[in-house]
């Protein structure tokens, strides 16, 4: 038994996510320098503190995702992430799942740069996006699920009465996060990685060579015996004589079940009714119409027919 690395994106955006707080947190720190990692590479310019010219703050819109501010933040996320992430990975695939992270970690810094005034970090849009896009399950094409409507209203909901509040949440990038994970429930192809993938057998009519026949009958022309005999080196009445022929040399016979029906087809099984008046006896009918070949032999037996009894 062996650990296994399941789920490629969600786990390693996860160690990611684990190593930038670390890093930022403790390690710098105990270098004694106040280079803030998470603030110069990990969170989104505010729409006041944007710089078009500067190449970094375009990258800022992408990895912001990775930047979390305290280890509440980064637990709270993290759980949501490696508890949805598998399973929507295992459906859309780990590419696929990789492409949805980045859209919506750009599609909610966007929003942050183009209408707000304050700095993003965080995956929490991800997270949103991956509770939207699990209530999917079983989604079919013309369909809109009753699982999605229910966390629209429970989450997204929630996030819209929140809004309204005076906290450092971004409420905004949540309800940007979940309209991304319901663009993609709407219109990914699920099912492209891990089902869908085994082949459908095909039916022939015909049963795969090997496989066990119980209860088979067979034509009694042929004599075509069931599989599990075919096993165990019965092939069949004409198989069985023309091996034996083989051995003997004498010629091949190929007198089956079907001849010896037709040779007995019409045959009573009773024996002929005796005359009236007569009373053959035992030995009348064993040795009637038979002959030894041998004049005295065939005479005592005549005679013995007469006189029809040992007492005579």
């Amino acid at each position: 038994m062996k650990i296994k690395y399941n789920a490629p994106t969600t786990l390693t955006f996860s160690l990611l996510c684990f190593a930038v707080f670390i890093v930022n947190t403790y390690i710098i720190p105990a270098t004694g320098s106040s280079f803030g990692l998470i603030d110069n590479l990990f969170t989104v310019p505010s729409s006041v503190t944007f710089d078009p010219s500067n190449p970094l703050d375009y990258l800022k819109l992408f990895t912001h995702i990775f930047g979390h501010a305290n280890w509440t933040h980064l637990i709270v996320n993290l759980s949501y992430i490696l508890i949805l992430g598998p399973m929507l990975e295992s459906s859309y695939g780990s590419i696929n799942m990789a492409l949805m992270i980045l859209v919506t970690g750009f599609a909610t810094g966007v929003i942050n740069v183009c209408f707000f005034q304050t700095t993003l970090l965080g995956a929490s849009g991800a997270v949103f996006m991956m509770v939207l896009l699990s209530s999917f399950t079983n989604h079919k094409k013309n369909e809109i699920p009753l699982t999605f409507i229910l966390v629209v209203v429970l989450f997204l909901g929630r996030e819209i009465v929140n809004a309204f509040g005076n906290d450092d949440i971004s409420q905004f990038a949540h309800l940007a996060g979940g309209l991304c994970g319901s663009l993609f429930g709407f219109f990914a192809q699920a099912g492209q990685s891990s089902r869908g993938t085994a082949k459908k057998a095909v039916s022939t009519g015909k049963k795969p060579a090997g496989s066990k026949t119980r209860g088979a009958a067979f034509d009694p022309d042929t004599y075509q015996t069931p599989a599990l005999w075919r096993k165990q080196g019965v092939q069949g009445g004409e198989r069985r004589q023309e091996e034996s022929a083989g051995d003997k040399g004498i010629p091949e016979s190929r007198f089956g079940f079907a001849d010896l029906a037709r040779k007995t087809d019409g045959l009573s099984n009773q024996k002929p009714s005796p005359k009236k008046g007569s009373n053959p006896g035992f030995f009348n009918n064993l040795f009637k119409s038979k002959t030894t070949g041998i004049s005295e032999v065939d005479e005592a037996l005549s005679s013995f027919e007469k006189k029809n009894s040992f007492k005579d």
